[in-house]
């Protein structure tokens, strides 16, 4: 009997076998949100999914439920102080390597995708940020022996580490038009190998609530302690609008580090904010529905999920110019986009919490974009157009 399957649908039934390279599970944050999206969503679609990771030999073993139900692969690394030596190129790693017929690398940077460069074989690369984007604010507060390690061996090994994935044969996806940008910097000789893949948001699970209640409450979803995120502007723009007399509050998701609460003491705003913890989905769900206003502060940021989930519950999102809020925030249509300055900041957030109708206009508008731009739908044919640019295939 005749075999009616085209070639492109051959290919498809014969490359099930598909390995993700990430990071380790207890590294929370976006990372772990894109790798759970894309397990799940090959393995409903037929593969079989292996995740792999980094695992410091002097730590133990990740005991984490975030990928409790995929299969993954730690694989040991020596020296972890040595920044380098985690996306390395290893032995280890070229024997997992080929055992897969298809191979993803997801993580902050497409440093995690160095042992696939390495390799040679051919690979799809889903990052949000540049070396420079993701190190650069974390360099200025270490300690000054750290800062000359960094100088001296560990930045220069990881710029070498980052051209060489930028040059090898992949396809690379960013989660937003800026961090794709500076990507392309890096080898402006690609353009067509570098393209974005936004990361979805779950709008039929973050929705807006039934009745929604003006609080005066703003919030934020992330690790304030991140030096990326910018918690000084955070605390001082607050300051700003209780000197106004607005009664507001400020909540922040996690708990909160020494260094915070003594920056929120400096800046005489301790009494007005509260530190909800770490969330499980459906409490966080309610703590976006819960806000009047959503606020970013950071200085860089590849997308800034958080910041839709909140537009998806109807909150329209304040956000500084920090690279990937800027692709879904429509300035003064579903949310406000400010300089890094205080006053700027205060100003756009106090004539929110001051006017409804203003803030029920940006927070439906914030939902429709969400729902036009973000969903998993849109998703998964952005994720099908991004499969059969690497390998010539369908999902």
């Amino acid at each position: 009997m005749g075999n009616n399957l085209s070639d492109n649908e051959l290919k498809s039934t014969m490359s099930k076998k598909t390995l993700i390279l990430t990071l380790p599970p207890l590294v929370i944050g976006g990372v772990q949100a894109k790798t759970l999206i894309l397990a799940n969503y090959l393995r409903e679609m037929g593969h079989e999914v292996t995740i792999a990771y980094y695992q410091p030999v002097q730590q133990k073993k990740t005991n984490s439920d975030t990928y409790s139900k995929l299969q993954t692969i730690d694989v040991e690394c020596k020296i972890p102080q040595l920044e380098q030596n985690l996306t390395a190129d290893s032995h280890i790693w070229r024997k997992l390597i080929k055992n897969y017929d298809r191979h993803i690398a997801i993580g902050g940077t497409v440093l995690v995708a160095n042992p696939l460069a390495a390799s040679g074989i051919r690979h799809m690369v889903w990052c949000a940020a540049d070396l420079e984007g993701d190190r650069k604010f974390r360099q200025d507060t270490m300690p000054w022996w750290r800062r000359w390690l960094d100088k001296k061996i560990v930045h220069p090994a990881l710029v070498r580490q980052q051209q060489h994935v930028v040059s090898a044969n992949n396809k690379i996806f960013t989660v937003s038009h800026n961090t794709a940008e500076r990507i392309l910097a890096l080898q402006p000789t690609r353009e067509a190998d570098i393209k974005v893949l936004p990361i979805p948001a779950d709008t039929e699970f973050f929705i807006p609530p039934v009745n929604r209640v003006d609080s005066f409450k703003l919030g934020f979803a992330g690790r304030l302690d991140d030096p990326r995120k910018n918690a000084d502007l955070m605390f001082a723009m607050f300051a700003k609008i209780l000197a106004t007399g607005t009664n507001a509050t400020l909540s922040i998701t996690g708990d909160p580090t020494p260094t915070l609460l003594t920056l929120a003491a400096n800046h005489g705003v301790e009494g007005n904010i509260s530190f909800e913890g770490f969330l499980s989905p459906n409490a966080l769900r309610r703590f976006y529905q819960s806000l009047d206003v959503f606020v970013i502060c950071s200085f860089q940021e590849g997308l800034a999920i958080s910041g839709l989930e909140a537009m998806a519950c109807g909150v329209p999102v304040v956000s500084t110019k920090c690279g990937g809020p800027e692709d879904y925030i429509r300035h003064s249509r579903n949310g406000i986009l400010c300089q890094f300055d205080p006053d700027q900041i205060a100003k756009a957030l106090t004539e929110i919490l001051h006017d409804n109708n203003l803030k029920h206009q940006l927070g439906k508008s914030a939902r429709q974009t969400v729902e036009n731009e973000y969903s998993f739908q849109k998703f998964t044919n952005n994720l099908d157009a991004a499969w059969y640019r690497t390998w010539n295939e369908s999902l």
